[in-house]
Protein backbone atom coordinates (compact mmCIF):
# COMPACT_ATOMS: atom_id res chain seq x y z
CA UNK A 1 0.00 0.00 0.00
CA UNK A 2 0.98 3.64 -0.58
CA UNK A 3 0.56 7.06 1.27
CA UNK A 4 -2.09 9.00 -0.43
CA UNK A 5 -0.47 12.17 0.97
CA UNK A 6 3.16 11.69 0.78
CA UNK A 7 3.26 8.11 -1.31
CA UNK A 8 5.22 6.02 0.81
CA UNK A 9 4.50 2.74 1.02
CA UNK A 10 3.21 1.40 3.87
CA UNK A 11 2.73 -1.95 5.09
CA UNK A 12 -0.51 -3.85 4.08
CA UNK A 13 -3.64 -2.95 7.08
CA UNK A 14 -1.96 0.03 8.04
CA UNK A 15 -4.31 2.62 9.37
CA UNK A 16 -1.58 5.58 9.37
CA UNK A 17 1.23 6.80 7.41
CA UNK A 18 4.59 6.15 9.33
CA UNK A 19 6.38 8.77 7.36
CA UNK A 20 4.12 11.56 7.43
CA UNK A 21 1.50 10.63 10.17
CA UNK A 22 -2.05 11.49 7.94
CA UNK A 23 -4.42 8.38 8.43
CA UNK A 24 -5.14 5.93 5.56
CA UNK A 25 -8.15 5.48 4.13
CA UNK A 26 -8.16 3.10 1.19
CA UNK A 27 -11.62 3.13 -0.65
CA UNK A 28 -11.72 -0.50 -2.37
CA UNK A 29 -14.32 0.11 -5.68
CA UNK A 30 -15.84 -3.47 -6.14
CA UNK A 31 -16.48 -3.53 -9.43
CA UNK A 32 -19.54 -6.28 -10.14
CA UNK A 33 -18.18 -9.72 -11.48
CA UNK A 34 -19.50 -10.58 -14.82
CA UNK A 35 -21.67 -13.14 -15.54
CA UNK A 36 -20.53 -16.55 -15.65
CA UNK A 37 -21.34 -18.06 -19.87
CA UNK A 38 -22.17 -21.57 -19.52
CA UNK A 39 -20.47 -23.84 -21.30
CA UNK A 40 -21.95 -26.09 -23.88
CA UNK A 41 -22.08 -29.90 -22.82
CA UNK A 42 -19.10 -31.18 -24.72
CA UNK A 43 -16.75 -33.60 -23.68
CA UNK A 44 -13.02 -31.56 -23.69
CA UNK A 45 -10.12 -31.18 -21.85
CA UNK A 46 -10.32 -28.78 -18.74
CA UNK A 47 -9.64 -25.55 -19.48
CA UNK A 48 -6.90 -23.66 -17.13
CA UNK A 49 -7.81 -20.79 -15.23
CA UNK A 50 -6.88 -17.44 -16.63
CA UNK A 51 -3.29 -15.66 -16.06
CA UNK A 52 -4.29 -12.38 -13.75
CA UNK A 53 -1.40 -10.61 -12.40
CA UNK A 54 -1.33 -9.97 -9.21
CA UNK A 55 1.30 -7.75 -9.16
CA UNK A 56 1.02 -4.39 -7.04
CA UNK A 57 0.52 -1.12 -8.64
CA UNK A 58 3.53 1.01 -8.44
CA UNK A 59 2.30 4.73 -7.08
CA UNK A 60 4.85 7.12 -8.07
CA UNK A 61 6.01 9.13 -5.28
CA UNK A 62 4.96 12.57 -4.39
CA UNK A 63 6.84 15.22 -2.99
CA UNK A 64 4.86 17.39 -0.67
CA UNK A 65 5.85 20.14 0.30
CA UNK A 66 5.57 20.10 4.00
CA UNK A 67 4.51 24.31 3.58
CA UNK A 68 1.12 23.25 1.80
CA UNK A 69 -1.50 23.77 3.78
CA UNK A 70 -3.82 21.44 5.11
CA UNK A 71 -6.19 21.68 2.98
CA UNK A 72 -3.67 21.48 -0.16
CA UNK A 73 -2.81 17.83 1.14
CA UNK A 74 -6.44 17.25 1.47
CA UNK A 75 -7.24 18.06 -2.00
CA UNK A 76 -4.06 16.33 -2.65
CA UNK A 77 -5.25 13.47 -1.18
CA UNK A 78 -8.51 13.18 -2.90
CA UNK A 79 -6.32 13.37 -6.43
CA UNK A 80 -4.52 10.64 -5.23
CA UNK A 81 -7.34 8.25 -4.20
CA UNK A 82 -9.03 9.21 -7.09
CA UNK A 83 -6.27 8.28 -9.41
CA UNK A 84 -5.77 5.18 -7.69
CA UNK A 85 -9.19 4.20 -8.22
CA UNK A 86 -9.25 4.96 -11.35
CA UNK A 87 -6.45 2.94 -12.37
CA UNK A 88 -7.65 0.19 -10.07
CA UNK A 89 -11.17 0.08 -12.17
CA UNK A 90 -9.10 0.35 -15.74
CA UNK A 91 -6.96 -2.57 -14.47
CA UNK A 92 -10.51 -4.01 -13.11
CA UNK A 93 -11.89 -3.63 -16.48
CA UNK A 94 -9.30 -4.64 -18.39
CA UNK A 95 -9.05 -8.38 -16.36
CA UNK A 96 -12.70 -8.28 -17.09
CA UNK A 97 -12.46 -7.28 -20.49
CA UNK A 98 -9.22 -10.06 -20.54
CA UNK A 99 -11.47 -12.50 -18.50
CA UNK A 100 -14.48 -12.19 -21.15
CA UNK A 101 -11.91 -12.54 -24.31
CA UNK A 102 -10.43 -15.97 -22.73
CA UNK A 103 -14.20 -16.67 -22.49
CA UNK A 104 -15.49 -16.23 -25.82
CA UNK A 105 -11.90 -17.76 -27.28
CA UNK A 106 -12.87 -21.01 -25.23
CA UNK A 107 -16.53 -20.97 -26.19
CA UNK A 108 -15.15 -20.25 -29.65
CA UNK A 109 -12.94 -23.18 -28.60
CA UNK A 110 -15.93 -25.44 -27.79
CA UNK A 111 -17.65 -24.98 -30.70
CA UNK A 112 -15.02 -25.14 -33.03
CA UNK A 113 -14.60 -28.72 -31.55
CA UNK A 114 -17.83 -29.92 -31.16
CA UNK A 115 -18.15 -28.64 -34.76
CA UNK A 116 -14.85 -30.85 -35.12
CA UNK A 117 -16.81 -33.61 -33.37
CA UNK A 118 -19.39 -33.30 -35.52
CA UNK A 119 -17.98 -33.02 -38.63
CA UNK A 120 -15.84 -36.10 -37.49
CA UNK A 121 -18.91 -38.37 -36.95
CA UNK A 122 -20.41 -36.84 -40.23
CA UNK A 123 -16.96 -38.07 -42.03
CA UNK A 124 -17.11 -41.67 -39.94
CA UNK A 125 -21.24 -42.05 -41.35
CA UNK A 126 -20.14 -40.60 -44.82
CA UNK A 127 -17.28 -43.51 -45.05
CA UNK A 128 -19.34 -46.10 -43.24
CA UNK A 129 -21.96 -45.33 -46.21
CA UNK A 130 -18.90 -45.17 -49.10
CA UNK A 131 -17.68 -48.51 -47.68
CA UNK A 132 -21.23 -49.77 -48.04
CA UNK A 133 -21.97 -48.67 -51.32
CA UNK A 134 -17.92 -49.89 -52.39
CA UNK A 135 -19.39 -53.74 -50.76
CA UNK A 136 -22.65 -53.42 -52.43
CA UNK A 137 -20.88 -52.76 -55.92
CA UNK A 138 -18.00 -55.14 -55.28
CA UNK A 139 -20.69 -57.91 -54.38
CA UNK A 140 -22.62 -56.97 -57.62
CA UNK A 141 -19.51 -57.24 -59.42
CA UNK A 142 -18.69 -60.59 -57.88
CA UNK A 143 -21.55 -61.61 -58.99
CA UNK A 144 -21.45 -60.43 -62.38
CA UNK A 145 -18.18 -62.04 -62.76
CA UNK A 146 -19.61 -65.37 -61.83
CA UNK A 147 -22.84 -65.15 -64.08
CA UNK A 148 -20.52 -64.22 -66.79
CA UNK A 149 -18.49 -67.25 -65.96
CA UNK A 150 -21.28 -69.37 -65.59
CA UNK A 151 -22.39 -67.97 -68.95
CA UNK A 152 -18.83 -69.04 -70.47
CA UNK A 153 -19.05 -72.95 -68.89
CA UNK A 154 -22.30 -73.00 -70.38
CA UNK A 155 -21.40 -71.52 -74.00
CA UNK A 156 -18.14 -74.29 -73.17
CA UNK A 157 -20.13 -77.12 -72.99
CA UNK A 158 -23.01 -75.99 -75.86
CA UNK A 159 -19.92 -75.74 -77.65
CA UNK A 160 -18.05 -78.84 -77.00
CA UNK A 161 -21.22 -80.65 -77.06
CA UNK A 162 -22.22 -79.59 -80.82
CA UNK A 163 -18.24 -80.76 -81.89
CA UNK A 164 -18.64 -84.33 -79.97
CA UNK A 165 -22.10 -83.98 -82.33
CA UNK A 166 -20.39 -83.05 -85.42
CA UNK A 167 -17.55 -85.84 -84.85
CA UNK A 168 -19.94 -88.55 -83.85
CA UNK A 169 -21.88 -87.66 -87.27
CA UNK A 170 -18.58 -87.63 -89.16
CA UNK A 171 -17.89 -91.19 -87.35
CA UNK A 172 -21.28 -92.15 -87.97
CA UNK A 173 -20.93 -91.33 -91.57
CA UNK A 174 -17.59 -92.86 -92.31
CA UNK A 175 -18.95 -96.08 -90.32
CA UNK A 176 -21.72 -95.79 -93.27
CA UNK A 177 -19.24 -95.26 -95.69
CA UNK A 178 -17.19 -98.39 -94.71
CA UNK A 179 -20.55 -100.52 -94.26
CA UNK A 180 -21.91 -99.27 -97.80
CA UNK A 181 -18.14 -100.67 -99.07
CA UNK A 182 -18.46 -103.92 -96.79
CA UNK A 183 -22.01 -104.43 -98.31
CA UNK A 184 -20.88 -104.20 -101.72
CA UNK A 185 -18.15 -106.53 -101.24
CA UNK A 186 -20.38 -109.07 -99.31
CA UNK A 187 -22.98 -108.62 -102.29
CA UNK A 188 -20.50 -108.71 -105.19
CA UNK A 189 -18.80 -112.31 -102.71
CA UNK A 190 -22.45 -113.90 -102.63
CA UNK A 191 -22.87 -113.24 -106.29
CA UNK A 192 -19.62 -114.97 -107.15
CA UNK A 193 -20.55 -117.72 -104.31
CA UNK A 194 -23.96 -117.85 -106.28
CA UNK A 195 -22.40 -118.41 -109.79
CA UNK A 196 -19.93 -120.68 -108.30
CA UNK A 197 -22.79 -123.19 -106.66
CA UNK A 198 -24.68 -122.77 -109.98
CA UNK A 199 -22.01 -123.94 -111.79
CA UNK A 200 -21.54 -126.99 -109.15
CA UNK A 201 -25.43 -127.93 -109.51
CA UNK A 202 -24.74 -128.04 -112.68
CA UNK A 203 -22.26 -130.44 -113.02
CA UNK A 204 -23.58 -132.61 -110.44
CA UNK A 205 -27.20 -132.56 -112.70
CA UNK A 206 -24.77 -133.71 -115.49
CA UNK A 207 -22.92 -136.10 -113.77
CA UNK A 208 -25.69 -138.07 -112.72
CA UNK A 209 -27.24 -137.74 -115.88
CA UNK A 210 -24.40 -139.44 -117.29
CA UNK A 211 -24.25 -142.29 -114.28
CA UNK A 212 -27.65 -143.09 -115.08
CA UNK A 213 -27.76 -145.02 -118.08
CA UNK A 214 -24.52 -147.32 -116.93
CA UNK A 215 -26.20 -148.46 -113.61
CA UNK A 216 -29.70 -149.16 -115.11
CA UNK A 217 -28.30 -152.35 -116.61
CA UNK A 218 -26.62 -153.56 -113.65
CA UNK A 219 -29.47 -155.10 -112.03
CA UNK A 220 -30.71 -156.97 -114.86
CA UNK A 221 -26.87 -158.80 -114.46
CA UNK A 222 -27.23 -159.88 -111.31
CA UNK A 223 -28.22 -163.11 -110.64
CA UNK A 224 -31.53 -164.51 -109.88
CA UNK A 225 -31.13 -164.47 -106.37
CA UNK A 226 -30.54 -160.88 -106.00
CA UNK A 227 -33.68 -160.45 -107.98
CA UNK A 228 -35.86 -162.56 -105.84
CA UNK A 229 -34.68 -159.90 -102.42
CA UNK A 230 -36.81 -157.56 -104.17
CA UNK A 231 -38.27 -154.08 -102.67
CA UNK A 232 -40.91 -154.32 -100.55
CA UNK A 233 -43.57 -152.06 -100.80
CA UNK A 234 -42.71 -148.47 -99.97
CA UNK A 235 -45.27 -147.74 -98.07
CA UNK A 236 -44.90 -150.66 -95.52
CA UNK A 237 -42.68 -149.47 -92.73
CA UNK A 238 -42.49 -153.25 -91.17
CA UNK A 239 -39.99 -154.69 -93.33
CA UNK A 240 -36.55 -154.07 -93.74
CA UNK A 241 -35.97 -151.62 -97.22
CA UNK A 242 -32.92 -151.91 -99.69
CA UNK A 243 -31.37 -149.11 -101.79
CA UNK A 244 -29.09 -149.40 -104.66
CA UNK A 245 -25.95 -147.65 -103.25
CA UNK A 246 -22.69 -147.51 -105.28
CA UNK A 247 -24.07 -150.27 -107.84
CA UNK A 248 -24.91 -152.55 -104.92
CA UNK A 249 -27.94 -152.93 -102.98
CA UNK A 250 -27.54 -152.27 -99.52
CA UNK A 251 -30.14 -153.03 -96.77
CA UNK A 252 -31.66 -149.87 -95.14
CA UNK A 253 -32.71 -150.22 -91.68
CA UNK A 254 -36.17 -149.08 -90.21
CA UNK A 255 -34.85 -146.16 -88.31
CA UNK A 256 -34.07 -144.85 -91.74
CA UNK A 257 -37.39 -145.03 -93.67
CA UNK A 258 -38.75 -141.73 -92.67
CA UNK A 259 -42.17 -141.91 -93.57
CA UNK A 260 -41.81 -144.41 -96.04
CA UNK A 261 -39.43 -142.49 -97.81
CA UNK A 262 -36.14 -144.33 -99.10
CA UNK A 263 -33.51 -142.97 -99.76
CA UNK A 264 -31.89 -143.80 -103.72
CA UNK A 265 -28.57 -142.21 -103.40
CA UNK A 266 -29.51 -138.67 -105.28
CA UNK A 267 -32.95 -137.24 -103.91
CA UNK A 268 -35.39 -138.68 -101.48
CA UNK A 269 -38.56 -140.27 -103.16
CA UNK A 270 -42.15 -138.57 -104.11
CA UNK A 271 -43.74 -140.04 -100.87
CA UNK A 272 -41.48 -138.40 -98.11
CA UNK A 273 -43.62 -136.52 -95.56
CA UNK A 274 -42.95 -132.93 -94.92
CA UNK A 275 -41.49 -132.22 -91.55
CA UNK A 276 -42.16 -128.41 -90.56
CA UNK A 277 -40.42 -126.78 -87.91
CA UNK A 278 -43.13 -126.08 -85.41
CA UNK A 279 -41.40 -123.38 -83.01
CA UNK A 280 -38.86 -122.41 -85.28
CA UNK A 281 -41.04 -121.72 -87.62
CA UNK A 282 -43.45 -119.54 -85.20
CA UNK A 283 -40.48 -117.49 -84.12
CA UNK A 284 -39.22 -116.65 -88.10
CA UNK A 285 -42.70 -115.45 -88.25
CA UNK A 286 -42.21 -112.88 -85.88
CA UNK A 287 -38.57 -112.12 -87.30
CA UNK A 288 -40.19 -111.69 -90.27
CA UNK A 289 -42.89 -109.48 -88.86
CA UNK A 290 -40.77 -106.88 -86.93
CA UNK A 291 -37.90 -106.73 -89.99
CA UNK A 292 -40.94 -105.35 -91.70
CA UNK A 293 -41.43 -103.04 -89.01
CA UNK A 294 -37.85 -101.61 -89.29
CA UNK A 295 -37.83 -101.35 -92.47
CA UNK A 296 -40.90 -98.85 -92.43
CA UNK A 297 -39.45 -97.26 -88.92
CA UNK A 298 -36.25 -97.10 -91.09
CA UNK A 299 -37.93 -95.51 -94.77
CA UNK A 300 -40.41 -93.33 -92.28
CA UNK A 301 -36.66 -92.03 -90.62
CA UNK A 302 -35.15 -91.31 -94.09
CA UNK A 303 -37.66 -89.49 -95.88
CA UNK A 304 -38.35 -87.34 -92.56
CA UNK A 305 -34.66 -86.51 -92.88
CA UNK A 306 -34.48 -86.29 -96.28
CA UNK A 307 -36.01 -82.17 -96.73
CA UNK A 308 -34.79 -80.54 -99.73
CA UNK A 309 -31.92 -83.14 -100.25
CA UNK A 310 -32.02 -85.10 -103.82
CA UNK A 311 -33.63 -88.69 -103.22
CA UNK A 312 -30.88 -91.40 -103.85
CA UNK A 313 -32.28 -94.88 -103.72
CA UNK A 314 -28.81 -96.39 -102.87
CA UNK A 315 -28.77 -93.78 -99.51
CA UNK A 316 -32.34 -95.34 -99.38
CA UNK A 317 -31.02 -98.88 -99.41
CA UNK A 318 -28.12 -98.41 -96.89
CA UNK A 319 -30.62 -96.66 -94.49
CA UNK A 320 -32.71 -100.34 -94.24
CA UNK A 321 -29.75 -102.52 -95.23
CA UNK A 322 -29.95 -104.11 -91.65
CA UNK A 323 -33.35 -105.31 -91.43
CA UNK A 324 -33.64 -106.17 -94.95
CA UNK A 325 -30.73 -108.69 -94.01
CA UNK A 326 -33.06 -109.77 -91.21
CA UNK A 327 -35.87 -110.52 -93.15
CA UNK A 328 -33.96 -112.41 -97.06
CA UNK A 329 -32.45 -114.43 -93.95
CA UNK A 330 -36.16 -115.00 -92.19
CA UNK A 331 -37.36 -115.63 -95.30
CA UNK A 332 -35.05 -118.21 -96.69
CA UNK A 333 -35.46 -119.74 -93.48
CA UNK A 334 -39.16 -120.47 -93.73
CA UNK A 335 -38.44 -121.99 -96.94
CA UNK A 336 -36.31 -124.50 -95.61
CA UNK A 337 -38.54 -126.50 -93.31
CA UNK A 338 -38.12 -129.85 -94.90
CA UNK A 339 -34.81 -131.56 -93.78
CA UNK A 340 -35.41 -134.08 -96.25
CA UNK A 341 -34.67 -131.81 -99.39
CA UNK A 342 -31.60 -131.78 -100.35
CA UNK A 343 -31.21 -127.75 -100.63
CA UNK A 344 -32.42 -127.08 -96.58
CA UNK A 345 -29.03 -127.45 -95.18
CA UNK A 346 -26.69 -124.84 -97.25
CA UNK A 347 -30.59 -122.78 -97.28
CA UNK A 348 -30.31 -122.73 -93.42
CA UNK A 349 -26.36 -121.83 -93.25
CA UNK A 350 -27.23 -119.12 -95.90
CA UNK A 351 -29.94 -117.84 -93.76
CA UNK A 352 -28.06 -117.49 -90.34
CA UNK A 353 -25.23 -115.75 -92.57
CA UNK A 354 -28.06 -112.90 -93.41
CA UNK A 355 -28.98 -112.81 -90.09
CA UNK A 356 -25.40 -112.51 -88.42
CA UNK A 357 -24.43 -110.45 -91.09
CA UNK A 358 -25.15 -106.94 -89.65
CA UNK A 359 -22.92 -108.05 -86.67
CA UNK A 360 -20.24 -109.70 -88.92
CA UNK A 361 -19.78 -106.71 -91.31
CA UNK A 362 -17.01 -104.90 -88.75
CA UNK A 363 -14.80 -107.89 -88.23
CA UNK A 364 -15.04 -108.18 -92.58
CA UNK A 365 -14.83 -104.48 -93.16
CA UNK A 366 -11.48 -104.19 -91.09
CA UNK A 367 -9.92 -108.06 -89.93
CA UNK A 368 -6.79 -106.69 -89.06
CA UNK A 369 -7.15 -104.47 -86.58
CA UNK A 370 -10.12 -105.95 -84.65
CA UNK A 371 -8.38 -109.03 -84.31
CA UNK A 372 -5.47 -107.11 -83.15
CA UNK A 373 -6.77 -105.35 -80.54
CA UNK A 374 -6.98 -106.56 -77.38
CA UNK A 375 -9.99 -105.77 -74.86
CA UNK A 376 -9.22 -104.91 -71.32
CA UNK A 377 -12.35 -104.81 -70.07
CA UNK A 378 -15.58 -108.06 -69.83
CA UNK A 379 -18.21 -105.41 -71.02
CA UNK A 380 -15.59 -104.77 -74.18
CA UNK A 381 -14.81 -108.83 -74.51
CA UNK A 382 -18.60 -109.52 -74.47
CA UNK A 383 -19.26 -107.32 -77.31
CA UNK A 384 -16.12 -107.86 -79.24
CA UNK A 385 -16.47 -111.35 -79.44
CA UNK A 386 -20.51 -111.80 -80.69
CA UNK A 387 -18.91 -111.61 -84.82
CA UNK A 388 -16.43 -114.51 -83.71
CA UNK A 389 -19.56 -116.50 -81.59
CA UNK A 390 -21.69 -116.20 -85.03
CA UNK A 391 -18.83 -116.88 -87.60
CA UNK A 392 -18.18 -120.59 -85.23
CA UNK A 393 -21.81 -121.27 -85.24
CA UNK A 394 -21.92 -120.72 -89.28
CA UNK A 395 -19.55 -123.48 -89.51
CA UNK A 396 -20.87 -125.28 -87.06
CA UNK A 397 -24.24 -125.28 -89.77
CA UNK A 398 -21.87 -125.77 -92.54
CA UNK A 399 -20.75 -128.79 -90.51
CA UNK A 400 -24.05 -130.55 -89.53
CA UNK A 401 -24.45 -129.68 -93.11
CA UNK A 402 -22.03 -131.78 -94.34
CA UNK A 403 -22.58 -134.71 -91.91
CA UNK A 404 -26.08 -135.28 -92.59
CA UNK A 405 -26.36 -134.11 -96.53
CA UNK A 406 -28.51 -136.87 -98.09
CA UNK A 407 -25.77 -137.81 -100.87
CA UNK A 408 -23.34 -138.80 -98.48
CA UNK A 409 -25.82 -140.73 -96.04
CA UNK A 410 -26.12 -144.61 -95.54
CA UNK A 411 -26.70 -147.38 -93.62
CA UNK A 412 -23.08 -147.90 -92.94
CA UNK A 413 -22.01 -144.76 -91.46
CA UNK A 414 -25.02 -143.52 -89.81
CA UNK A 415 -24.61 -143.98 -86.16
CA UNK A 416 -21.50 -142.01 -86.35
CA UNK A 417 -22.52 -138.87 -88.89
CA UNK A 418 -25.39 -138.13 -86.82
CA UNK A 419 -23.30 -138.33 -83.36
CA UNK A 420 -20.80 -135.60 -85.19
CA UNK A 421 -24.19 -133.60 -86.50
CA UNK A 422 -25.55 -133.63 -83.05
CA UNK A 423 -22.26 -132.58 -81.33
CA UNK A 424 -21.95 -129.40 -83.94
CA UNK A 425 -26.01 -128.92 -83.58
CA UNK A 426 -24.90 -128.13 -79.66
CA UNK A 427 -22.38 -126.31 -80.00
CA UNK A 428 -24.42 -124.24 -82.07
CA UNK A 429 -26.47 -123.59 -79.93
CA UNK A 430 -24.59 -122.88 -77.27
CA UNK A 431 -22.56 -120.18 -78.83
CA UNK A 432 -25.55 -118.57 -80.47
CA UNK A 433 -27.34 -118.25 -77.30
CA UNK A 434 -23.92 -115.93 -76.22
CA UNK A 435 -23.97 -113.97 -78.89
CA UNK A 436 -27.66 -113.38 -78.05
CA UNK A 437 -27.10 -112.23 -74.75
CA UNK A 438 -24.43 -110.23 -75.22
CA UNK A 439 -26.93 -108.29 -78.01
CA UNK A 440 -30.02 -108.38 -75.56
CA UNK A 441 -27.83 -106.68 -73.16
CA UNK A 442 -25.96 -104.69 -74.63
CA UNK A 443 -27.36 -103.29 -77.75
CA UNK A 444 -30.96 -103.64 -76.63
CA UNK A 445 -31.08 -102.96 -72.83
CA UNK A 446 -27.56 -101.19 -72.05
CA UNK A 447 -27.36 -98.83 -75.77
CA UNK A 448 -31.20 -98.19 -75.99
CA UNK A 449 -33.76 -98.50 -73.24
CA UNK A 450 -31.36 -98.15 -69.79
CA UNK A 451 -30.51 -94.74 -71.10
CA UNK A 452 -34.33 -94.19 -72.36
CA UNK A 453 -35.77 -95.07 -68.48
CA UNK A 454 -32.83 -93.18 -67.04
CA UNK A 455 -33.42 -89.67 -69.39
CA UNK A 456 -36.67 -89.78 -70.37
CA UNK A 457 -37.62 -85.95 -69.77
CA UNK A 458 -34.50 -85.49 -71.69
CA UNK A 459 -35.29 -88.08 -74.58
CA UNK A 460 -38.89 -87.00 -75.01
CA UNK A 461 -38.21 -83.57 -75.65
CA UNK A 462 -36.66 -84.76 -79.20
CA UNK A 463 -38.89 -84.47 -81.82
CA UNK A 464 -40.11 -88.42 -82.97
CA UNK A 465 -38.25 -89.49 -80.64
CA UNK A 466 -39.95 -92.86 -80.61
CA UNK A 467 -39.63 -93.54 -84.12
CA UNK A 468 -35.65 -93.42 -83.97
CA UNK A 469 -36.17 -95.86 -80.82
CA UNK A 470 -38.76 -97.70 -81.82
CA UNK A 471 -36.82 -98.45 -84.92
CA UNK A 472 -33.96 -99.59 -82.98
CA UNK A 473 -35.95 -101.84 -80.47
CA UNK A 474 -37.14 -103.52 -83.94
CA UNK A 475 -34.49 -104.31 -85.09
CA UNK A 476 -32.71 -105.63 -82.12
CA UNK A 477 -35.47 -108.09 -81.54
CA UNK A 478 -35.64 -109.48 -85.26
CA UNK A 479 -31.75 -110.40 -84.62
CA UNK A 480 -32.37 -112.02 -81.37
CA UNK A 481 -35.56 -113.64 -82.59
CA UNK A 482 -33.24 -114.81 -85.68
CA UNK A 483 -30.91 -116.61 -83.64
CA UNK A 484 -33.39 -117.84 -81.02
CA UNK A 485 -34.95 -119.78 -84.35
CA UNK A 486 -31.74 -121.28 -85.24
CA UNK A 487 -31.43 -122.72 -81.71
CA UNK A 488 -34.93 -123.82 -81.79
CA UNK A 489 -34.14 -125.92 -84.91
CA UNK A 490 -31.20 -127.29 -83.72
CA UNK A 491 -32.82 -129.03 -80.83
CA UNK A 492 -35.95 -129.97 -83.36
CA UNK A 493 -33.10 -131.59 -85.50
CA UNK A 494 -30.96 -133.14 -82.49
CA UNK A 495 -34.27 -134.89 -81.66
CA UNK A 496 -34.95 -136.13 -85.29
CA UNK A 497 -31.49 -137.92 -84.89
CA UNK A 498 -32.27 -139.15 -81.48
CA UNK A 499 -35.66 -140.90 -82.82
CA UNK A 500 -33.75 -142.55 -85.83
Amino acid sequence: MYCGVCGSQIPDGSSFCPNCGSKVEVKVVQQPAPQPIPAPNIPMDPIPAPNIPTDTISVPEITIDTDISVDENKAAQEAAAQEAVARAAAVAQQAAAEAERKAAAERAAAEAEAARIAAAERAAAEEAERKAVAERAAAEAEAARIAEQERAARAAQEAAAQQAAARAAQEAAAQEAAARAAQEAAARAAQERAAQQAAAAAAVQAAQQAAQPIAAPQPAAQPAPAQAQAQPQAGNTAMPQYQMINGHYVLVPKQLQQGGAVYTGSQASTQTAKKPLGVAGGIAAITVILSLLAIGGGIWIYFRNLGNDKFIFYNLLSTISYPLYLLLGACIFMKTKDYDHDFAAPAMAVSYTLIAFPKVMDLIARPTSYLRYIPNSFEKWAVRCVPLLLILGLLMIIGCASAMYPKKLNAANYAQKALSAKALSGINAVVSFAALLSIAYFDLWDDTLKPLIDNFKVVSKTDFWWLTIGTYVFYCLAMILGLCMFIAAGGKFRRSLTQK
